[in-house]
């Protein structure tokens, strides 16, 4: 979609506006949905979280969608992301991020994962 803006993101402001994570741990999310490119296509290596916005990004130079945060908070998100809810929540203590996903069908329990390498904007 969108490449070379992953170093373009907010970083100016007073305050945090946001928070930057890479690193995440994919196996649980795997083993659930028992394909690495499933989850691959809804969690993301890169993950930007504004008060605005999500950007979901292959690395930190492709930009692959961006997606409205319907919470409106720098440090939680609600948002559709590849037609399902996505809900994500930064903890500053643990400086992760954790990402869930609505299961695509009932009954099926989809590990949140968990993006441990964060950074806040300022």
């Amino acid at each position: 979609m969108a490449f070379g803006l992953w170093c373009c993101l907010p970083v100016a402001g007073v305050a945090h506006e946001g928070v930057k994570c890479s690193e995440r741990n994919l196996d649980q999310a795997i083993k659930a949905l028992r394909s690495r490119k499933s989850v691959e296509t809804y969690f993301t290596p890169y993950i930007t979280l504004t008060k605005k916005d999500v950007f979901w990004a292959r690395s930190e130079n492709r930009i692959l969608g961006i997606t409205e945060n319907e919470s409106r908070s720098e440090v939680h998100a609600k948002t559709l992301w590849n037609g399902l809810n996505m809900t994500l929540m930064y903890h500053e203590a643990d400086q992760m991020l954790w990402v869930a996903m609505e299961p695509p069908r009932k009954g099926r329990v989809v590990p949140t994962v968990v993006h441990s390498k964060c950074a806040m904007l300022d």
